[in-house]
């Protein structure tokens, strides 16, 4: 079973993930008609924008030995080419393997950007997401089944994966932004829930 929302508020998301899915929009708080649709506002947008990381780039524990990273690839943002993050995680140990559980987009997930000042919230791309049923994407309105897998790290083994920022999804919104999965909650890979924040900026003409 899967539901679709155009946008949906923080307390939606987390009800609607405690059913098993969760429909999420390319879509913010401010700028929007009683409808539900974009006003004019919402979509004049400058040439380009900045992406700034603002929480720590990388957090380690010993139990199990895991880093994760996450950095800012590509900081501008324009309408015809995305700002990209890229999110690492690395098995420490030479000995040790290391079980993860991420999904349905393996190992870090559905990825969202949430403002910290409203419930403004959009969808960060990743190219897997077009290559999976668990996954679907239907009139600029994200839907997804929550569906988990069980994987390893074996010893002094490393994944990475990009996501982007895109102007069909981030729509001219600005501000700080905090990383959550799907279910709107901080993403936990490995034991490691790390807190991921970001700055979007409007350059100047």
């Amino acid at each position: 079973m899967r539901s679709t929302a155009t946008c949906l508020s923080r307390r939606q998301v987390l009800r609607a993930a405690s059913l098993g899915v969760v429909g999420v929009a390319g879509c913010a708080s401010r700028g929007q008609t009683d409808s539900g649709t974009a006003s004019e506002a919402t979509t004049t947008e400058p040439a380009e924008a900045t992406v700034t990381l603002l929480s720590a780039a990388e957090i380690e524990r010993d139990d199990p030995p895991v880093t994760f990273g996450v950095s800012v690839t590509d900081e501008t943002l324009r309408s015809e080419s995305p700002a990209t993050l890229t999110l690492s995680l690395r098995n420490t140990s030479a000995e040790t393997t290391v079980p993860l559980r991420g999904g349905p987009i393996f190992p870090f997930g559905v990825l969202l950007a949430e403002s910290v000042s409203s419930d403004g919230r959009f969808l960060l791309w990743n190219e897997r997401y077009a290559e999976t049923s668990a996954v679907r994407i239907e009139n600029g309105t994200v839907s997804v089944a929550a569906r988990g897998r069980l994987g390893e790290l074996k010893p002094g083994e490393q994944v990475s994966a990009r996501y982007a920022v895109r102007r069909q999804e981030q729509r001219g919104h600005t501000g700080r932004f905090r990383v959550v999965d799907h279910s709107g909650v901080r993403p936990t890979y490995a034991g490691l829930t790390p807190e991921i924040e970001l700055s979007i900026a409007d350059r100047e003409a």
